[in-house]
């Protein structure tokens, strides 16, 4: 992203219910799939707006390539392009994974807590969004890759910016630089 901080203005987002706004979200019913695409349009079209951009380009990571190709198939002509990375492709897949490798990060590292929790709420998919909430803490101790300088500083809680429309947080890490020709 380095490469990109002069040129471009990022936008880094906590989704409804998650990051910052996850004290929030109340009730969880309003945490729907059908909800967080609406969110996704609705900050882009914020930043098209804030901006004056005709499109935007939009970049989803794992659960975020879901909601990207949500908001795209949706509403097309709000955007320039997609990229996603880490492609999750089925929810229930990944949640089991994450649930599998939960259990053998707690046995290794002894913790009886984590194994106790997570029977409590039983095997993905999960009824209750808290649970999933709950393995959110435990990505950065599963993940092989540690997080880069960038993320750390300009990433999600690096800093705040009031929010507009609905949608409980947003965060910009850059501001466009402006040429003149």
């Amino acid at each position: 992203m380095k490469g990109l901080e002069d040129d471009v203005a990022f936008a880094v987002w906590d989704q409804r219910g998650t990051g910052a706004s996850y004290g929030a979200l109340d009730p969880t019913s309003t945490a729907t799939l059908d909800q967080a695409a609406a969110d996704t349009v609705e900050l882009t079209n914020y930043l098209r707006q804030r901006f004056r951009q005709r499109q935007e380009c939009l970049f989803g990571n794992s659960w975020g390539t879901i909601l990207g190709l949500l908001a795209v198939q949706r509403h097309p002509e709000l955007y320039a392009a997609f990229i996603g990375s880490g492609q999750m492709v089925s929810v229930r897949d990944s949640d089991q994974r994450i649930y599998a490798q939960s259990l053998d990060y707690a046995a290794r590292t002894h913790d009886p807590a984590l194994p106790q929790q997570m029977r409590a709420w039983g095997e993905p998919s999960y009824r209750d969004i808290y649970a999933n909430a709950f393995l959110i803490e435990y990505y950065d101790k599963l993940e092989p890759c540690a997080k880069t300088r960038y993320f750390e500083t300009q990433g999600p809680g690096a800093w705040t910016a009031p929010a507009p429309p609905s949608t409980a947080r947003w965060t910009r890490s850059t501001r466009p630089r402006t040429t003149q020709t």
